[in-house]
């Protein structure tokens, strides 16, 4: 049995399409890593060109609204909060942190705002655009200080007045009150952690961080919940958990990594790997057919049932080294392109079981998202490999196995809605949940009764294969 499936593997390893769909690996991984690389400058903020080109924009909308009319004074003000901030960037470069603390703080937009509001008469009273005057002077002074620790701390100062004014009065243990509060905690937060406002990415997480405290502190009981709120509030406390990681650790956020690459391989190469796999299952036997090698093959010494068995022994083994090799491939394009140097860093993952991060290293991440995913393939690749077999057609075989992925991603859409999905293979042959939270039994999803019903649809496919296969009239192929 050994030769046969060794045979096959090297037949397999020589063909020209195995060739053609590893050097399209290779193209695609250079391709998606000099993406990554780029990502990271594309999203920290506008260049000077592009600000350039918005800030005449804002000129011409400015000059719509110029007449100030009852129904144009909201859109003056949100245009001439714009026109102002635009041209306060142009003078910073984006890694600065003025440019993100203009673009992007809501205390010194509102600042801008009211002072904009002001210099329209009738809308708010003396004394309070004097005060107004006096927080964005202040602002401004602080900017031009270039200390953003001491802009910050006057933030918070600002920030805290405001709210013990709007929550006086209010129960302090209210969801409300909270959540004004939130906004003092998180600058508070970012002035505890070292978090400056130039650093783009981790800022953006805090605002994330904050988002998901504030939404948790609406869930007073989880374990009451039905099933979609409870999954809900377990991606709140995977993101919570997550970015209070990153928040408080040296972690690298930055896209053009080889970690985050890795982090992406799957969702990135998934097709990838599939058209292989389909390659693979969906030409082993069919190509004997084409060839007329059925013959051939059938007068060796072995049983039609041997040769059958280790031609799908083979599939299933290609699968794995399919996997490893478009990893391999990827793992060594992002670390000449990207660098080596956080080949070490965690992947953090959520594990509701504990109610706490798993860290894993960007091999057992990926080791544990194909064994997750590894049913569906084994699945995918039986339908192909009993197509080609029983019809002896490669074309059909792998758009056969493409229209039972296309199926399979419909059906799952409706496994929330329906309780008989439960027993559709689609709904059950992703079992990385189990995995990572290293349970059988989580919310009334089982392991054993999604391998079970794996089991059945895959059984359910070659048995009937390897009893026709043994049926067959090879003479007139």
């Amino acid at each position: 049995m050994h030769k046969l499936i060794l045979n096959e593997l090297f037949k397999i390893i020589k063909k020209k399409s195995f060739l053609i769909i590893t050097i399209i690996t290779l193209v695609f991984s250079v391709f998606c890593n000099f993406v990554y690389s780029s990502l990271d400058s594309v999203m920290t903020g506008m260049d000077e060109e592009a600000i350039g080109i918005t800030l005449k924009e804002s000129e011409a909308n400015l000059k719509l609204y110029k007449d100030k009319t009852p129904e144009n004074i909201e859109l003056y003000i949100d245009e001439k909060t714009i026109y102002d901030k635009l041209v306060m960037i142009k003078e910073y470069e984006k890694d600065d942190w003025r440019y993100n603390f203009i673009a992007k703080n809501s205390s010194y937009d509102n600042a801008l705002r009211t002072k904009n509001t002001c210099s329209i008469e009738n809308l708010y009273d003396k004394n309070l655009c004097d005060q107004n005057d006096i927080v964005l002077n202040k602002y401004n002074e602080l900017i031009k200080e270039n200390d953003w620790k001491k802009a910050a701390k006057y933030e918070l100062e600002v920030t805290k007045k405001s709210v013990e004014e709007t929550t006086e009065g209010m129960d302090k243990n209210s969801e409300e009150y909270l959540y004004l509060y939130y906004d003092v905690e998180k600058i508070q937060f970012r002035i505890d952690h070292n978090i400056s406002y130039a650093d783009t990415k981790k800022s953006i997480v805090l605002e994330e961080y904050f988002n998901a405290k504030q939404s948790l502190a609406s869930y007073k009981d989880p374990d009451k919940l039905n099933k979609n709120d409870y999954e809900e509030y377990k991606e709140l406390r995977a993101t919570y958990l997550k970015d209070q990681y990153i928040l408080t650790h040296n972690y690298n956020t930055s896209f053009g990594t080889l970690a985050s690459v890795m982090e992406n391989f799957y969702s990135e190469f998934s097709i990838i790997i599939l058209v292989m796999i389909l390659m693979i299952s969906g030409t082993i036997m069919s190509q004997e057919y084409n060839k007329g090698t059925i013959k051939l093959l059938l007068v060796k010494p072995y049983s039609r049932w041997k040769i059958l068995l280790s031609k799908y022994l083979t599939v299933l083994i290609m699968i794995f080294l399919s996997y490893g090799m478009i990893f391999l491939i990827e793992l060594l394009c992002g670390g000449i392109i990207l660098g080596f140097d956080t080949a070490g860093q965690s992947i953090l993952q959520y594990s509701s079981l504990h109610d706490s991060l798993i860290y894993m290293n960007i091999f057992e991440y990926n080791f544990i998202t194909f064994i997750g995913n590894l049913p569906f393939f084994i699945f995918l690749a039986t339908v192909a490999f009993a197509i080609s077999t029983i019809f002896g057609n490669t074309a059909v075989a792998i758009i056969s196995g493409f229209a039972v992925n296309i199926a399979g991603n419909i059906f799952a859409l409706l496994g929330s809605k329906f309780e008989w999905t439960k027993y559709l293979i689609f709904n059950q042959c992703d079992i990385t949940k189990f995995i990572v939270n290293g349970t059988t039994n989580l919310r009334g999803d089982n392991l054993f009764f999604a391998l079970g019903i794996c089991l059945i649809y895959i059984l359910a496919i070659v048995i009937p294969t390897f009893i026709i296969f043994q049926k067959k009239d090879i003479k007139n192929v």
